[in-house]
């Protein structure tokens, strides 16, 4: 049983990275974690890093917390956050909801008030996909047309390099083996 389960987990990166570019469009990824089992095996780190890129898309759910105390939840929620600090290379924090989602009857009911509260934020996060999605779709094209007109500029400048008439062939290996003067073509001054 360990052998096929650590087979499961050193296969699971690459099974992530073939669902990822298979199906990019997904709205959200989420990480579920126990509050009893915090620990990030090398595994799930690998399988984690697959999802860089995406980490807009990360949520994460720390789960089954009705079963410890207060003073519990606030250091397993801080390990957890130091945890996925280390693990995902994104300059933000992933957010991390609180709660036990099950339909079984709480456990400890102090903190009652906080899981009702984060299964707020939980639904109304899920609920937004769809207009964050658009946003994202939008951002994403952004990002294309800003390096389809870099290239264009490129190409401007290779061409109004290259003579009219003759040595098209001799120019173009010149400017092919010598090194672009990327100073001259941005137009970047450098202040001495």
């Amino acid at each position: 049983m360990f052998t096929l389960l650590k087979y499961f987990l050193s296969v699971l990166p690459s099974v992530i990275s073939s669902f990822l570019t298979s199906y990019l469009r997904c709205l959200v990824i989420i990480l579920l974690f126990d509050a009893h089992k915090l620990d990030i095996s090398d595994e799930l780190k690998s399988a984690i890093d697959v999802l860089a890129g995406h980490e807009d898309k990360v949520r994460c759910i720390l789960n089954k917390a009705d079963q410890i105390d207060r003073q519990q939840l606030m250091r397993v929620y801080g390990a957890l956050l130091w945890s996925l600090g280390k693990t995902m290379s994104s300059p933000e924090v992933a957010r991390v909801y609180v709660g036990s989602f099950w339909q079984e009857p709480l456990k400890n009911a102090e903190n009652a008030q906080l899981f009702e509260d984060e299964e707020k934020d939980l639904m109304k996060d899920l609920a937004c996909l769809p207009r964050q999605s658009a946003v994202r779709k939008i951002n994403e094209l952004v990002k294309r047309i800003r390096k389809v007109k870099t290239l264009a500029y490129i190409i401007g400048y290779l061409k109004s390099q290259m003579p009219s008439f003759m040595g098209k062939e001799k120019k173009q290996k010149e400017l092919i083996v010598s090194t672009f003067d990327l100073k001259s073509f941005f137009f970047i001054r450098v202040v001495t």
